[in-house]
């Protein structure tokens, strides 16, 4: 928009999900532009930074993404875990990292006396970036999916709404998705199609309508 602002002119885009994926890589392309070194799969956890990974707890499981050693020691204080603020193991990010398993067992030890749920709310309201893991039945039915609109529910259809969230003209839902060949015989006959012949394609199978 910027552009043709500018010039006056258009332009195409060309955005494929590949290219996006690719630029999703992060940090494991610079990491390996770095060393050279093909990455490991890591599963849920950061590979440059700990505590960054998901955690067992009494109920809910919860993801940590503490990314300085100031949220670092307000996770530990809050989960009575000072004394790990002492272990010259995890005294910073750097050591943390290589030590990562050994922390992971060290805070989940601790974890276990807090249900995933519950303790999310009190470490963001303490400036540490975390949150309770939820499953998918639970992400449909929390308040905060429907305050953001996410839900479409329409004639008995179920559905996911956009995320793009525009002012001026926002998403409108107007129909259910169709059904398998349910505008077969228009297309047909939009493409100049005579009604013999689109017979003949339904009766032989060629198109389903």
């Amino acid at each position: 928009l910027n552009e043709r602002q500018r010039s006056g002119l258009g332009q195409s885009l060309d955005i494929s999900l590949y290219d996006c994926g690719v630029s999703l890589l992060h940090p494991h392309l610079p990491n390996y532009f770095a060393s050279g070194k093909t990455p490991k799969r890591t599963g849920n956890a950061h590979p440059n930074i700990a505590p960054y990974d998901s955690y067992r707890t009494a109920g809910e499981p919860i993801f940590l993404a503490v990314g300085n050693d100031r949220q670092f020691a307000r996770l530990c204080r809050e989960l009575g875990a000072s004394e790990l603020l002492e272990d010259p193991r995890f005294a910073d990010n750097g050591q943390r990292s290589v030590n990562r398993l050994a922390l992971k067992q060290a805070l989940e030890r601790h974890l276990v006396a807090h249900d995933g749920a519950s303790l999310a709310p009190r470490l963001i309201g303490l400036g540490v970036p975390c949150g309770s893991i939820a499953t998918v039945d639970q992400v449909v039915t929390h308040p905060h999916t429907r305050h953001r609109g996410l839900l479409v529910e329409l004639d008995g259809y179920r559905g996911i709404g956009s995320p793009v969230k525009l002012s001026r003209t926002p998403a409108s839902y107007r129909t259910v998705p169709p059904t398998l060949g349910q505008d077969t015989r228009a297309v047909l006959q939009g493409l100049g199609l005579d009604e013999p012949t689109i017979a003949k394609l339904l009766a032989s199978g060629v198109v389903r309508g």
